[in-house]
């Protein structure tokens, strides 16, 4: 498997961590505040936890056919996303 490709499941499965981080975050500030917007931050943070178990998955099961390119991307977008969700858990952590 090529190396950007391992680096996209590496940066995947920190997604997953911090994600995993932001619904155990947000579902305990719902139960301590029951507000609208708690509730929507722990929906929120649900559907990107599901959104990181499903692409660390097809980047496991499928790595091997990506073009060179497309690893490339799919590197830089997991990166992208690492650095918005550790602002994310950086913030929620610290309230």
């Amino acid at each position: 498997m090529e190396d950007f490709m391992m680096f996209t499941i590496y940066a995947g499965g920190l997604n997953l961590l911090l994600s995993a981080l932001l619904v155990w975050v947000y579902a305990q500030n719902y139960r301590a505040l029951k507000s609208n917007v708690g509730l929507g931050l722990l929906v929120f943070a649900s559907l990107i936890l599901i959104q990181n178990v499903a692409g660390v998955y097809f980047h496991v099961t499928t790595g091997e056919f990506y073009a060179k390119m497309l690893a490339t991307q799919a590197f830089a977008l997991e990166a992208l996303e690492s650095v918005a969700l550790a602002a994310m858990a950086w913030v929620a952590w610290k309230e």
